[in-house]
């Protein structure tokens, strides 16, 4: 088990990430958010805010 960290993120400040997860999450991100167009199958809001937080987009 990896032992978790609280995020420094104030865009999602639920989500937690150790040094390494926040490392391996970033350089999995893609340049563009490709989102279905049916909101029900979208990943959840705070993902998403995550996701662009660590890109350092503010939308």
């Amino acid at each position: 088990m990896t032992a978790r960290t609280p995020s420094t993120s104030a865009a999602a400040p639920g989500i937690r990430l150790s040094p390494a997860e926040r490392t391996e999450f970033k350089q999995a991100l893609r340049p563009v958010l490709a989102l279905p167009p049916d909101r029900r199958d979208r990943p959840y809001r705070r993902f998403v805010e995550a996701a662009n937080a660590l890109r350092g987009w503010e939308l």
